[in-house]
């Protein structure tokens, strides 16, 4: 029992907070390796069903690009909230993106579709787009981009996107308002 109560303890944090690629929860990570006011680079963005496009393709909206994997407890239990986030702003100024880093289209595609998730979802099986470009390595990480390609808020561990702080937040960003992230607490769902 000990042993359980320790285990517990040290799992804990990993399952409220954010999942890390390889070695656990590091509070002083780098969230990507982009700095706020940089543009992002136009990566590659590949459908669950083979397609192509590019994050260009979303020039002219707020992005809301969700980095996630289906084996991270945190970034499955935020998901519903991006959903409604979509849904809650329309398509018309804003895109919110899922890019998940599991190795298979099928997992990903059996869970959003049991989560009823409708926005654009991408996978990137070989981190070259999520780990190596954008430099994410904690999952979910959220870039927030504005419609000229340019960061301006990046966040680590699950949020409640469709709080009306939230849905305020990006409102005031599509609108030029600085982006206060920390404004925004980590979600405990």
């Amino acid at each position: 029992m000990n042993l359980l109560l320790r285990l517990g303890m040290l799992l804990a944090p990993l399952l409220l907070w954010g999942c890390e690629a390889s070695t656990g929860v590091g509070n002083n990570a780098q969230l990507s390796a982009l700095t706020v006011g940089q543009v992002v680079p136009d990566i590659p963005l590949t459908g669950l069903d083979g397609s192509k496009t590019t994050l260009a393709a979303y020039r002219g909206k707020l992005v809301v690009l969700n980095a996630w994997a289906t084996w991270c407890p945190p970034c499955r239990r935020e998901m519903p909230s991006l959903e409604r986030l979509s849904k809650a702003l329309g398509t018309e100024y804003f895109a919110v993106l899922g890019v998940s880093v599991d190795e298979h289209e099928l997992g990903v595609r059996e869970y959003l579709n049991d989560k009823a998730v409708t926005f654009p979802a991408f996978i990137d099986k070989d981190l070259k787009v999520v780990r190596d470009t954008l430099g994410i390595k904690i999952y979910p990480t959220t870039l927030l981009i504005a419609s000229d390609g340019t960061l301006i808020g990046a966040m680590v561990g699950p949020r409640d996107w469709d709080a009306p702080a939230m849905i305020q937040l990006l409102n005031n960003a599509r609108q030029g308002a600085p982006v206060n992230v920390d404004a925004i607490p980590v979600s405990r769902f």
